[in-house]
C-alpha cells in the first residue's frame, strides 16, 4: 500500500491491505523533520525484527515510558511479547507499522484488527513506541500512518 506523502504527512492510503514480501511501504525518503527512511506495514515478523522490536520496547521502558511493563524490562520477556504479536499479525489479527532510520526500527504501532463481529469497521491504535535516539516528528508520522491503514480497514469493511 502506497501513501502518497508530503513531508512528515501520510496523506490517503490507496491500494490492498496484503502486501508482497512481507511488507508494504507507507513512505519513503528521510524528511528533515524525521529523518525516517521508510514506514512499513509488516505482514509477517522475521525473528530479526522480533529482536529488534525488542530492543525498542526496552529502550522505551527504560526511558520511562508507561507502556505495561515495569523497568527494568528482561529481554526474555520483550522478546516472548513481540512474538506474541508476530503470531497475531501472521494470523490477520494485526497489523503492525514499523518507522526505520539509518540504524533500524526507530518506533512502530500496531492496528488490532480482530474485533467483534458486529465491528468488522473497527481498527484499535495500540503500543505506539518511539525509540529514544528518534529525531523529534518521528512519532506524529507513525501515529499519521496507523490511522491512514486503519481508515483502509474501515473502507474495505464497508464494501468501498
Amino acid at each position: 500500500m502506497s501513501i502518497d506523502a508530503a513531508p512528515g504527512r501520510p496523506k490517503q492510503a490507496n491500494g490492498p491491505l496484503g502486501g508482497q514480501q512481507g511488507h508494504e511501504v507507507l513512505s519513503v525518503g528521510a524528511t528533515p523533520a524525521t529523518h525516517a527512511r521508510s514506514i512499513r506495514r509488516l505482514v509477517t515478523v522475521t525473528d530479526t525484527q522480533v529482536q529488534a522490536l525488542a530492543e525498542l520496547l526496552i529502550d522505551c521502558v527504560d526511558g520511562g515510558a508507561s507502556v505495561s511493563y515495569m523497568h527494568p524490562l528482561s529481554r526474555p520477556k520483550a522478546l516472548a511479547f513481540w512474538r506474541c504479536v508476530a503470531d497475531g499479525v501472521a494470523q490477520g489479527e494485526r497489523a503492525l507499522l514499523v518507522a526505520e532510520d539509518a540504524a533500524g526500527i526507530v518506533g512502530c504501532v500496531q492496528l488490532v484488527l480482530d474485533q467483534p463481529e458486529n465491528q468488522p469497521h473497527r481498527a484499535d491504535l495500540s503500543k505506539m513506541l518511539v525509540h529514544r535516539r528518534a529525531t523529534p516528528g518521528v512519532g506524529r508520522v507513525i501515529d499519521a500512518s496507523g490511522r491512514a491503514v486503519g481508515a483502509r480497514v474501515r473502507q474495505i469493511a464497508a464494501g468501498a
